[in-house]
């Protein structure tokens, strides 16, 4: 178990150092309205719901959206 939690945190790290750049951001020097998503996203995987909602609101929503899209397509609901 030590060994799973090493490695989550291991991924975890690597996530953060490796995470996209925002071209409106870099280019254009303005916020785009996905500006911490990426953020919002990692702190929803270290199980920080509260900092999660707090720093993006619309993750959470956009996760079970994608979610149910992944579901339909997978078992075509019949009503979707």
């Amino acid at each position: 178990m030590a060994v799973l939690l090493g490695a989550y945190n291991t991924f975890l790290q690597w996530l953060e150092a490796n995470m996209l750049s925002c071209p409106s951001k870099k280019y254009l020097h303005i916020e785009c309205p996905g500006c911490g998503l990426q953020r919002s996203f990692l702190l929803l995987l270290k199980g920080n719901l509260l900092a999660s909602f707090q720093m993006y609101p619309a993750t959470i929503p956009i996760l079970a959206m994608l979610t149910f899209v992944a579901l339909h397509l997978k078992y075509r609901f019949q009503h979707g």
